[in-house]
């Protein structure tokens, strides 16, 4: 598939984890650990999907939403936390929320049901 990714995480063993399961999905991957280096990624690159946590040092996952809802062309964006359930108002229209604990080994089917 055809599919640019940004996986917001700072957790690295879960980085590697999301990596190596939807690489074979993907055509590029690219990591941010913080809020910060994602809202920066985001401006650089045009991704397919950002897969986002919520809990990240430098900016938080709503700020980093708030980013990807000002894009003009905006990715598909999916949330992974334990406390999303509590903020679905807050992320943009069209937004998958995954509550944590979520399949892991479900998610490249996920992302390529989205695209």
């Amino acid at each position: 598939m055809n599919c640019a990714l940004l996986i917001v995480e700072d957790d690295e063993k879960l980085q590697e984890l999301l990596r190596t399961i939807l690489a074979r999905d993907v055509t590029s991957i690219d990591i941010a650990s913080d809020g910060e280096d994602a809202i920066e990624k985001l401006h650089e690159n045009r991704y397919d999907v950002v897969i986002l946590d919520l809990m990240l040092p430098k900016k938080n996952g709503l700020l980093v939403a708030e980013a990807v809802d000002a894009l003009a062309d905006k990715p598909r964006l999916i949330v992974l936390s334990g406390l999303s359930r509590y903020l679905t108002d807050r992320f943009p229209a069209g937004t998958l929320v995954l509550q944590k604990p979520y399949e892991i080994d479900k998610l490249p089917e996920i992302v390529r049901g989205i695209m």
